[in-house]
């Protein structure tokens, strides 16, 4: 089964910063989340894994990788090799916050111009994470809606295949799914386990899942 991850935010901000450095070789598996994840390879060869694509992740002038909410995404490396790099997670709330439409739209893959604004942010954010000021939030705030800006003004497209959810009832269920499985992602959390705590038939659930998975 596809795992889905919990994302803990760092510093009681919105979004939470992983800094890799050293050598990697084991895979990273198939997973999905909520928030929105952009990494940024440094140094060293590795490829991604998204929705069914691979994406090579570093190369001279390598350029951010963006992975939607709930996407499903794997990482791998062929053998032990130095590596460094960035990956920045947004708490898919604040987005929803900051910007409402985003159930309706996804981030397409930025070209050089623009992956390189957005590696200036990054680089702003992890800059912002060392400094000793007492208001080092404010920084990384500002940083992060600039972000937050050039995806929504140069990244964004509309899902021409959306499904809608037709009732208040399904926006619940499916509301209600994601709060279960984000308070208990530690538990065996298999389809018929989570079909049997929502009363459902397991090809109803399925299908409620795949609306979440869209």
């Amino acid at each position: 089964m596809i795992q889905y991850e919990k994302i803990n935010d760092d510093l009681n901000l919105p979004i939470k910063l992983i800094r890799f450095e050293g050598d990697i070789c084991e895979p990273i598996h198939k997973h999905w989340h909520n928030s929105l994840e952009i990494v940024l390879p440094i140094c060293g060869a590795e490829y991604g894994w998204v929705d069914g694509k691979y994406h090579i992740l570093y190369k001279e002038n390598s350029l951010p990788l963006i992975i939607n909410s709930r996407s499903i995404h794997a990482f791998e490396s062929g053998r032990p090799k130095p590596y460094i790099g960035l990956a920045l997670q947004i708490n898919y709330h604040f987005l929803k916050e900051v910007y409402p439409e985003i159930d309706h739209i996804y981030f397409k893959q930025p070209d050089e111009e623009v992956g390189t604004l957005i590696k200036k942010q990054l680089f702003l954010i992890n800059e912002y994470y060392e400094t000793d000021s007492n208001h080092k939030d404010l920084l990384i705030y500002s940083a992060l809606y600039h972000l937050i800006y050039l995806l929504v003004e140069h990244l964004s497209i509309e899902k021409k295949d959306k499904v809608e959810l037709k009732s208040e009832k399904n926006k619940h269920r499916i509301t209600s799914i994601i709060n279960y499985i984000d308070n208990n992602y530690h538990e065996d959390l298999t389809i018929k386990v989570l079909s049997d705590v929502f009363h459902l038939s397991e090809d109803i659930f399925l299908n409620s899942l795949k609306k979440i998975l869209v």
